[in-house]
């Protein structure tokens, strides 16, 4: 069931139904990535480019074996080019400080996003040519 689905449930059932909530739990970041890959026909080997690191190093992050520094994450989003609310979603799933518009770079995140630049545009923009560090 999905998070709205499940949101619906909960505000229009008379009691609340505990059980509802333990048979749907969030997914791990590593199954949701694949999924929004899966939908925009990104492949594993694809996106290991985009975040420009080795490729053993880069199936370990795809995997969930090792954890993804907050700039990878929000590279993934950019180029799979998802809203703010879906990159909040991934930021968090990947246990990383949701966008915040008071830093000068998440700001930029924010902008790009909300203009729908596309990924280079919003890449350049963002860390202004210099590289990502995580």
């Amino acid at each position: 069931m999905d998070t709205n689905e499940l949101y619906q449930r909960i505000v229009k059932n008379e009691e609340y139904q505990e059980q509802l909530v333990l048979e749907n739990p969030h997914p791990e970041f590593a199954a949701y990535l694949e999924t929004l890959m899966e939908r925009r026909g990104v492949s594993r080997a694809h996106l290991i480019r985009v975040l420009n690191v080795d490729r053993v190093y880069g199936y370990q992050l795809l995997n969930g074996i090792r954890r993804m520094k907050r700039d990878q994450v929000i590279l993934c989003g950019l180029y799979l080019g998802l809203d703010l609310t879906e990159m909040d979603r991934l930021l968090r799933l990947a246990e990383r400080e949701k966008l915040y518009v008071k830093d000068p770079r998440d700001a930029r995140v924010v902008f790009a996003v909300s203009r729908g630049m596309n990924f280079e545009k919003a890449r350049d923009f963002i860390w202004q040519g210099r590289e990502t560090n995580g």
